[in-house]
């Protein structure tokens, strides 16, 4: 479902699915979607947070990535996400500050565009694979907020453990783990939901988004 086609750093195009609030004014929000890529659920997800007064963008990671491999490729996923954040803060209506949300693998995203980039702020739900990169936790220089579900199959309790006692060394970094919640617990359509888990979730990231970006 992209509707924006966003140049990349090797001159090729990125697409990307646009949400804008009323009036076309806002802060950029870069939305980083899971393994799914674009689908319905990301795009519903983009349409609520332009109604909260943010300019949301998901750009297609899978699109420029082979279909058939197995394994992601962060480095050119990351590549993209430059470009997609360049091209965000010049958006018509964009006021120049960014943030970035991410799920699942787009967690990780998150996490790593906190670390790699002067972006505003991010938030990260549930990224399995935060875990490989720990030791750029001391490079993450704005405010991070870091959900993570109890039960997560993609994320072993020792695995938690381990991330949060590397994020827990930097103060710009907040953690939350729900209890009981599964992978996926935010997102409506997807099997792990849990409604409560969501709400809590959802609440929080609205207020650290608002008060970063808006500055509500």
């Amino acid at each position: 479902m992209p509707d924006v086609q966003i140049p990349t750093l090797d001159g090729a195009r990125l697409g990307a699915y646009a949400a804008l609030p009323r009036g076309g004014n806002g802060p950029g929000l870069l939305v980083m979607h899971e393994t799914a890529g674009i689908d319905s659920p990301v795009c519903i997800l983009c349409d609520r947070l332009a109604g909260r007064g943010f300019i949301a963008l998901c750009p297609d990671l899978l699109g420029r990535q082979k279909a058939e491999a197995n394994a992601f490729d962060i480095a050119a996923g990351l590549r993209d996400l430059f470009a997609a954040l360049a091209y965000m803060r010049h958006m018509p209506g964009c006021n120049g500050k960014a943030g970035a949300l991410g799920f699942g693998r787009g967690g990780t995203l998150a996490f790593l565009m906190a670390a790699r980039t002067d972006i505003d702020c991010a938030a990260s739900y549930y990224g399995a694979g935060i875990d490989a990169f720990l030791e750029e936790t001391e490079d993450i220089g704005a405010p991070f907020l870091l959900h993570l579900a109890e039960k997560d199959s993609l994320m072993p309790k020792e695995t938690q453990e381990k991330i949060l006692a590397a994020v827990h060394r930097n103060v710009l970094v907040s953690s939350h783990t729900y209890p009981g919640a599964e992978h996926a617990f935010a997102i409506p359509e997807y099997p792990g939901f849990n409604q409560k888990a969501a709400a809590e979730a959802e609440a929080r990231t609205l207020a650290f988004l608002t008060k970063h970006l808006l500055g509500g």
